[in-house]
Parts: C-alpha cells; sequence; structure tokens
C-alpha cells in the first residue's frame, strides 16, 4: 500500500468525507475504480466510500474487528474467564476468527459458537449478542467477511499514522 493522498481533517463525519471524496473523485481519482476496499468499522467513512465508489466490496480490517471484540470481553468483564477457562478462550478464538469464512458461512458458524459455549457452560450470553446484534447485523457479513482477500487487513496504513503521531509526539496534534 502506498499513500497517494493526505488530507488532514478537523473530523469524521459524513459530510466531511462527502466533501474529500467528492473533491478527491474529480481532481485526482475521476478513473479509480477500485474492486475492494479496506477500511476500518467506521460507519461515516464506510457510507462514504460506497457512494463513491458503488462497484467497490467495502470489507473490514481484520485486525480491526478482532482488536474491537476483545476490548468489548474485556468491558464486559470476562479477561479472567477467557484466561481460566479454555472452552471460554476457545469461543473467544472462534469468534474472532469468524470473518475469515466466506460471508455465506459466517452466521451458521456463529450459531456453532454459540452452541459450542451453551454445551460447555461459557456464561457469556450477553458477550454473544453483542456479536450478533452489532457484527453480524449492523455491519453485516458482508464486510465482516476477508475470506480469499490478499490482504485481510490495512496495518500499513496503521504503521504510517503510529509512524506520523510519533513524529507529532501527540494523538491529535493541533497544526496551528
Amino acid at each position: 500500500s502506498i499513500p497517494i493522498v493526505y488530507c488532514l481533517m478537523e473530523g469524521k463525519t459524513r459530510n466531511l468525507y462527502n466533501s474529500v471524496f467528492n473533491f478527491l473523485r474529480l481532481n485526482l481519482l475521476a478513473s479509480v475504480n477500485p474492486s475492494i476496499i479496506i477500511t476500518d468499522f467506521e460507519t461515516a467513512l464506510r457510507d462514504t466510500l460506497s457512494f463513491f465508489f458503488p462497484n467497490a466490496r467495502t470489507v473490514g480490517c481484520w485486525f480491526h474487528h478482532n482488536q474491537a471484540v476483545w476490548k468489548n470481553m474485556k468491558r464486559r468483564g470476562y479477561l479472567d474467564l477467557t484466561n481460566s477457562n479454555p472452552n471460554a478462550m476457545k469461543a473467544l478464538r472462534m469468534l474472532l476468527a469468524l470473518p475469515l469464512l466466506p460471508s455465506a458461512d459466517i452466521q451458521r458458524a456463529f450459531d456453532v459458537v454459540r452452541i459450542f459455549a451453551i454445551n460447555h457452560n461459557v456464561p457469556m450470553v450477553d458477550f454473544f449478542e453483542y456479536y450478533q446484534n452489532f457484527w453480524l447485523r449492523r455491519v453485516g457479513v458482508d464486510a465482516l467477511s476477508v475470506n480469499g482477500l490478499p490482504r485481510r487487513t490495512n496495518n500499513s496504513v496503521e504503521s504510517f499514522h503510529n509512524a506520523l503521531r510519533l513524529k507529532f509526539n501527540v494523538v491529535h496534534p493541533n497544526l496551528w
């Protein structure tokens, strides 16, 4: 991945993204028609990308999925459970692997993981509800699946952002 455009923004709203991509589409990227776009799960950005690149498949970054699922598991207080109960850890790892499946198989595989957790007395019902409601319903299996993609993350972009952040020595620098 090679950055071709840098843009400093004051926020992450759909209107701001629309303004940026409208400018880019008209002035720099008129003939660019990507088939796949890998991004994080930010709704405003994903909606904008889908609008400006309607023929592209917008896919979520597998790393960001796993990071968000792990943080949610910890926030719900299941870290000790997953560290002490091998079946809880196995269920968590199976959830983290769901995006590797074809989109048509993800819901069925999720149901298998949930049944595994129930059958092995893994008390994480609310965590499975979160996964069902957010990842499978809101994000959707088509955006979740990275199956068959040569790249499953946008880590090269994240590495660049991290290096830039270290140069500024603050998370959100004020350029003025």
